[in-house]
């Protein structure tokens, strides 16, 4: 599994030697991960072992210290799975990833049946054995003794490297971050994010927002392996910068202020790239000039803004320019400047844009662009648009598929998230036949096809919204439910709606419906600006003909020529 394979390559380096000739050897050599072992004097230590098959791993196999000791260990499978939700259940679209079931089970025959995950050697070594290595199976890993958090910095007065990102955060933001602290891989994010690591003695309180611990042992020993070491991490480089520690922590538990009380993560997702920078802060062979060196660089090589367009079609404009939405984020510690940079422009509109903050940028952009640049200081991207309005000829306009909410890595990468084929929203925009001798002219109409699995979620969270007319200003929005129900959510406009009712086809895969739109929705140069959003029956959101963030209450539009019509035969236009 995915996690299970990230906890191998996040929790401890090791290097290892032969062992002597007189060493007893495993039937099968077990090397752990990478190259050292970081070990929190005084506490438990979780060791990934090689990639080799579990049902290849001695599990009499002892662990020593250099003297000879026998410490006590235990062989784990660590898994990690994501339970299929049931016929009652909610999985709505969440910035950070799903949260998954941690779980820890003996290398046993019993549960030789088992197949994935990470085999760890969870390791109870004695106070006294600091300074020695360890063996594991037969073979020698230096370990790199680190101080007990209770020996770290405190200072009389300040938060000295325990400062929190964010002192006061807000619901919403806990609610965003609650995920990472869900999963022993990324609690210590979290904590940093609310109470800047800071240790806790044994007769102090826990923090407010402080997560729960796991309730398996092992997994919770592996929650505290990465919080300690971060805490050792940062606490080191304090003391050799303390400027640049709080950089970091701010780089590392980062959000950013998307306006009207959205803020958000937008943390570091490159596990190897944490585990590169952990594995640098703790290096003790290197100076505190050295690690500080370390850390500028991998604050050189983080992302440093973040654009993507929001509408290309739902602002009206006078003359051959339309109107594109766009968001910028600013990635770094300092105030910049944003702007949309267009060919034989002239001189761009600069916008100041405060740390960790975002904003939305308008530009007219000639109808024939295909591609704008955005910058946001040094950071630049170029973003694809469409060229002017989507013709709509026969056969129609495809309006789909739906795309999902945008998550936290698909946002700062650019990608688009499609739903699983069964759980596909798919639509046609499409102008049908006279339906009598005495209509002349045939009404447009939408066919929406909604996909999904029987028995998972709750059929009455189904349903498809349908925005009609400018963004902020629609003429129209009309929702369709499951039972074939039409209403109107944004009764704007002073005509009524085409109809109260469609008839919903149903079958065991999905649903469908055929929706006449009402003739007041196109504007007087033939132009009909749509987007149409559903909701499934696990609460999840998506969206056409942009992506939406989850706290965006309003899809984009496109805006598509249905003077085209007649003109000209042609396959579907695709966006």
């Amino acid at each position: 599994m995915a996690a299970a394979i990230i906890a191998s390559v996040l929790l401890a380096g090791c290097a290892s030697s032969e062992p002597s000739s007189t060493q007893e050897r495993p039937s099968t050599p077990v090397r752990t991960e990478a190259r050292r072992i970081d070990a929190v004097t005084g506490n438990l230590l979780v060791v990934p072992l090689d990639a080799v098959p579990l049902r290849e791993i001695d599990t009499s196999m002892a662990v020593r210290l250099d003297d000879g000791r026998i410490i006590p260990s235990r062989l784990c499978r660590i898994g990690v799975s994501i339970p299929r939700p049931g016929p009652a259940d909610s999985l709505p679209m969440g910035w950070l990833p799903p949260v998954g079931v941690w779980t820890a089970l003996d290398l046993a025959p019993a549960n030789a049946q088992l197949v994935g995950g990470t085999a760890v050697v969870a390791i109870d070594p004695p106070l006294d054995a600091v300074g020695q290595a360890i063996w594991i199976g037969g073979i020698r890993h230096s370990v790199n003794w680190l101080p007990a958090t209770a020996a770290l910095v405190r200072t009389e007065s300040g938060d000295g490297p325990w400062a929190p990102v964010v002192p006061e955060p807000s619901g919403a933001l806990l609610d965003a971050a609650a995920p990472e602290a869900l999963t022993p891989l990324g609690r210590w994010r979290y904590r940093l994010l609310v109470d800047g690591l800071r240790p806790r003695g044994a007769s102090e309180p826990e923090a407010a927002h402080a997560p729960r611990p796991f309730a398996d042992p092992v997994i919770e020993a592996l929650a505290r392996q990465n919080e300690d070491r971060w805490r050792v991490a940062l606490a080191w480089l304090w003391a050799a910068d303390p400027e640049l520690c709080q950089r970091v922590k701010r780089r590392l538990a980062a959000v950013v202020d998307f306006g009207q009380g959205a803020v958000s993560p937008v943390w570091p997702t490159d596990h190897a790239s944490l585990d590169r920078l952990l594995g640098d802060l703790l290096d003790p062979t290197l100076t505190p000039a050295r690690r500080a060196q370390h850390a500028e660089l991998w604050l050189d090589d983080q992302p440093r803004g973040a654009a993507w367009i929001i509408d290309e079609g739902g602002i009206p404009s006078d003359g051959g320019a339309r109107i594109v939405s766009v968001g910028v984020a600013n990635l770094i510690e300092r105030e910049t400047l944003c702007w949309v940079q267009l060919p034989d422009a002239g001189a761009p509109d600069l916008r100041p844009l405060r740390p960790f903050a975002s904003t939305q940028l308008l530009a007219a952009v000639p109808a024939k662009v295909t591609t704008i640049e955005v910058r946001v200081g040094g950071f630049s991207a170029r973003l694809p648009i469409h060229a002017g309005a989507i013709p709509a000829i026969p056969p129609g306009v495809a309006a789909g598929p739906l795309m999902e909410d945008l998550s936290m890595r698909p946002w700062l990468s650019g990608e688009v998230t499609l739903p699983k084929i069964e759980w596909t929203t798919s639509a046609m925009l499409h102008r049908p036949p006279p339906r009598s001798a005495e209509t002349s002219t045939a009404a447009w109409e939408l066919f929406v096809e909604c996909r999904l699995i029987p028995g998972v979620g709750t059929l009455e969270r189904e349903s498809v919204r349908v925005y009609l007319g400018p963004r902020s200003q629609p003429t129209r929005v009309l929702r369709v439910g499951i039972n074939g129900e039409v209403t109107t959510e944004h009764p704007s406009h002073e005509a009524g709606i085409p109809a109260d009712r469609v008839n919903v086809a149903r079958h065991a895969g999905g649903w469908s419906f055929r929706l006449p739109l009402p003739g007041y929705a196109i504007e007087p140069d033939s132009t009909l600006r749509l987007a149409v959003t559903r909701t499934d029956a696990l609460g999840r959101r998506s969206a056409w003909p942009r992506a939406m963030l989850p706290w965006q209450t309003e899809p984009a539009r496109a805006m598509i020529d249905t003077g085209a019509w007649g003109t000209r035969s042609s396959a579907p236009s695709v966006r």
